[in-house]
């Protein structure tokens, strides 16, 4: 009986070689189909490409010939739009990398100030004196945050520079007078993270001694406080509320219960003069290096990571201000 079957199998017609490459060749990947769902209800999204980026190869020969057939038009055009999207993806991780390192290694100069700071401070307390630090009025502080990098990426950009300034009350409305009945000087500001996350501070006392402890600041928003540790010239440490972050980008109802409720930074004081000259060079290094013309695709031209926007950022050159402290003020009671 086997045997008559496979005769009989023998009989029947078989597809052909070419019937089979024909078949499999038009046979259409999982990430098609799921695209072509997505498209019977609305346009493709750039990050429609994300769910199943991580499949694809580096090359692409196994996929090569699935051009053809009714849909070959349209494969070939989201196969292409998938690729230029993993490009992106490895891009923005390196950039974010990139960042990382960046705001950790300020996190590390700051964290150094604040050591010597400690340093110097107990020995001021031995006699009997306390660190002066200049007046925050009209300066401006950069801030980094590693954990901030972590949790919420490149929001805003590279070209986003997460600072917070500090400026008298008298500098928002002229004629105001800016002194307290019981004679301290009051000091306000705004905290700018990027355009979704954003804040003014409530008016405080302005601080001329470096001190250990934090000192609370409101902010207008109603989100709590910020905590700030001024120690130095030049350095600050602050703590935001992550429910002020997130509500800023509109995801307050996801804060985890375990995760921290401050997110913290560190600033390093931005200098006018530093900046402009830093400014000139990077505009003379620019122009040395003659035309810029980078591949024109969509992240390219339109993403803030892409050549065009770190072209922009690098003319810039904004962020990353060294500057240099010391615990020479020591005041005496």
């Amino acid at each position: 009986m086997p045997r008559s079957r496979r005769r009989g199998d023998a009989l029947r017609p078989q597809a052909s070689r070419v019937e089979k490459h024909r078949r499999s060749r038009n046979a259409r990947p999982a990430w098609f189909a799921r695209l072509k769902r997505i498209i019977t209800t609305r346009e493709i999204r750039v990050e429609d490409y994300n769910e199943d980026i991580s499949e694809l190869e580096e090359s692409t020969d196994d996929e090569s010939d699935h051009g053809d057939g009714s849909d070959g038009s349209l494969y070939s055009q989201l196969k292409e739009e998938r690729v230029e999207r993993k490009f992106e993806l490895e891009q923005l991780d390196d950039q974010k990398m990139e960042m990382l390192n960046c705001h950790k290694e300020k996190e590390a100069e700051v964290h150094a100030a604040y050591q010597r700071f400690k340093k110097a401070r107990r020995k001021a307390k031995k006699n009997g004196s306390t660190i002066s630090i200049d007046s925050i009025l009209g300066q401006e502080f950069e801030l980094f945050s590693s954990d901030y990098v972590e949790e919420f990426g490149l929001q805003g950009g590279r070209t986003a520079r997460k600072r917070v300034s500090f400026y008298s009350r008298e500098f928002i409305k002229s004629g105001t007078e800016n002194v307290e009945a019981e004679g301290k000087k009051m000091v306000i500001g705004d905290v700018y993270l990027d355009s979704e996350v954003n804040t003014e501070l409530e008016s405080f006392p302005l601080p001329s001694r470096a001190r250990r402890k934090n000192l609370n600041v409101d902010c207008t928003c109603g989100d709590g406080s910020l905590r700030f540790k001024f120690f130095g010239n030049g350095y600050l440490m602050l703590s935001i509320p992550r429910s002020l972050i997130l509500r800023g980008r509109g995801d307050a109802d996801i804060l985890k219960s375990d995760a921290p409720e401050f997110v913290q930074f560190v600033g390093t004081l931005i200098d006018p003069k530093k900046e402009k000259k830093k400014r000139i060079e990077a505009a003379v290094r620019i122009e040395s290096m003659g035309s810029f013309s980078p591949k024109e695709n969509w992240f390219n031209m339109n993403h803030p990571m892409g050549a065009y926007g770190r072209h922009a950022f690098d003319d810039r050159e904004i962020g990353i201000c060294e500057v240099v402290v010391s615990y020479d003020n020591v005041t005496q009671y």
